[in-house]
């Protein structure tokens, strides 16, 4: 981790040095660039001022001495950058119409050197220019400063790339923390808060997939207990069915327990098949076949099918779902058969779009679920009838299969008081927002 931290740590200074060098690189061009003209624009003009004090010393060419007085007076006037000036040869590099050229340019942190040269607008010195030497230096005491405060710049980004890097292990430190509590079942020690967003959505994923895996779990613990206690029970009457059998029993008799073994073997074999179709729906690794469903035509269909007078349905809008055909109808039927056990007299079923989502609503005039138990009815192996037995049946695995089948198709399901006074079990699915 430590040493993750240290690459990091070098990764971010060498990119910032990097980035500083080509700053400087940059910055220096501009800057050679802003001088060259600032010193050529004032040479020029001090050129043109010599030039005019020529012309008024002498009309003919002016003495040596002359020359030398204007040329002294001047670069007193310009001031101490302005090292030496003198009258040279024209360069040949001084083209014909040019106002001057820098004939020379050395640009360090201590010191800058500019040699400019202007040629003379004169008969008398057709091939004479005026050569300017400037240079620009700094004091001891201003370099000092210059350093320090390079060297403070660099000391702040130290300290500041030191605590990105130490927030940063402190996070993945944690995140290190939490996943290893997870993986050894403690699944009440969370991600905190972080400020910024990135983060925050990373901690909000991993104390929801902690969550997740807290859920699943706890539904394995549940749903292998009541697995072991539901096959239990059929197999304990078969074995007490084949004791009395064995013990000589009458050939009636003997008719009427095989018979009750026939019935435990079937119910066996029921909920054998509950059991792997749960099981498959809670392996998210299992790819199933998905095409595009109309909720409408579905349920028509499903309804057709069905042997009841007690089922009353309205208009359903149509409503295209993408997902795997066999687990959305048995996701359906589950809830309708659901309905069927318990309505008294009417069932009605609806379907329609509301606030981009769609809501197909199942309701009966049976007695209803509690409110308490609404949320205990979509686990597996949970019924409101403690007192299952072969005329109720059901094992309490009809709406928990029906909840995982949405689920997969990024629907939920509610459970609402039924306006018939029953219970109102309704599937809703999200709806593309136009």
């Amino acid at each position: 981790m430590r040493s993750l931290v240290a690459v990091l740590y070098l990764l971010i200074l060498g990119c910032l040095l990097i980035a500083s060098y080509v700053v400087d690189l940059v910055s220096d061009d501009s800057y050679e660039q802003e001088i060259s003209e600032e010193y050529l624009h004032y040479s020029i003009l001090i050129g043109s001022a010599i030039e005019q004090g020529l012309r008024e010393t002498s009309p003919t060419k002016a003495s040596p001495s002359q020359i030398n007085t204007l040329l002294s007076f001047w670069q007193e006037k310009a001031g101490e950058e302005l090292v030496n000036l003198e009258i040279v040869n024209r360069p040949d590099s001084l083209a014909t119409g040019m106002p001057g050229m820098v004939s020379r340019i050395q640009i360090t942190d201590e010191v800058d050197k500019l040699t400019i040269i202007i040629p003379i607008d004169n008969q008398q010195y057709k091939r004479k220019a005026f050569s300017f030497s400037y240079t620009s230096s700094y004091t001891e005491s201003e370099m000092f400063f210059y350093y320090m405060s390079t060297l403070a710049v660099y000391f702040m980004l130290a300290i500041i790339i030191s605590f990105i890097a130490w927030a940063m292990y402190r996070y993945i430190n944690q995140i290190s923390h939490v996943t290893q509590s997870v993986a050894a079942g403690n699944f009440n020690t969370k991600m905190p808060t972080n400020r910024i967003s990135a983060l925050q959505k990373l901690s909000s994923d991993i104390n929801a997939m902690a969550n997740t895996i807290e859920e699943k779990t706890t539904e394995n613990i549940i749903l292998t207990g009541a697995i072991h206690h539901e096959l239990r029970i059929p197999i304990t009457r078969i074995r007490l069915a084949l004791d009395m059998a064995l013990q000589g029993e009458s050939t009636e008799e003997l008719k009427e327990l095989l018979y009750g073994m026939d019935d435990d073997l079937v119910e066996l074999s029921s909920l054998t098949e509950e059991i792997l179709a749960i099981s498959r729906l809670r392996l998210s690794s299992v790819n199933v076949e998905k095409e595009e469903i109309d909720i409408a035509l579905l349920l028509g269909a499903l309804l057709d099918t069905l042997d009841t007078d007690l089922i009353k349905t309205k208009e359903c809008d149509s409503f295209i779902l993408t997902g795997n055909r066999v687990l959305i109808e048995r996701a359906v039927l589950n809830i309708i058969f659901n309905a069927i056990k318990y309505a008294t007299h009417k069932i009605i079923i609806t379907g329609h779009k509301q606030a981009n989502q769609f809501v197909l609503s199942i309701a009966d005039d049976g007695p209803g679920i509690p409110k308490d138990k609404r949320e205990l009815v979509l686990k597996p192996f949970y019924r409101t009838d403690k007192s299952r037995n072969r005329k109720t049946g059901g094992f309490g695995l009809g709406l928990a299969i029906a909840d995982m089948v949405l689920k997969e198709t990024e629907g939920k399901i509610k459970i609402r008081d039924s306006e018939l006074g029953g219970a109102q079990v309704d599937l809703i699915w999200p709806t593309a927002v136009d």
